[in-house]
């Protein structure tokens, strides 16, 4: 059996190793996998058993701005990696993207920019959440 099946983070990293893209098909119950002839039966086993956590992870987080396009393409490349809980509009001062994630259950949770994982200033969330 490979590896990769003991858990989510092992059959994550092995979607990443092998340069498969994953993306939840909105409104629908359903992960589009490319390119396909990079996934084999074990990798697929391993998707299907865990597809509920990828769904989760792969799908909008509340909170996502209604104008901001879902998904990135680089989405899957954030997402599948960190528990994202939420979203809110928040420019980030390295890059500029406009939307700010909550990251939890990891060794530093908060606020960062998906895109280039710059942390938020913890003074402006103090600031934001005490109006």
């Amino acid at each position: 059996m490979p590896t990769f099946m003991a858990n989510l983070m092992d059959t994550v990293l092995e979607v990443w190793r092998r340069g498969v893209r994953l993306e939840a098909v909105p409104g629908k119950y359903k992960i589009r996998l490319h390119p396909v002839d990079r996934i084999d039966r074990p990798l697929i086993d391993a998707l299907i058993r865990l597809k509920p956590e990828l769904m989760r992870r792969l799908q909008k987080p509340k909170g996502w701005p209604r104008y901001e396009p879902f998904p990135p393409p680089w989405w899957d490349r954030i997402a599948l990696g960190f528990n994202i809980t939420k979203a809110k509009l928040h420019e980030c001062s390295r890059c500029g993207y406009p939307v700010g994630v909550l990251v939890e259950n990891c060794q530093r949770p908060g606020w960062y920019c998906p895109k280039c994982g710059q942390p938020s200033n913890p003074s402006n969330e103090q600031a934001l959440f005490s109006r």
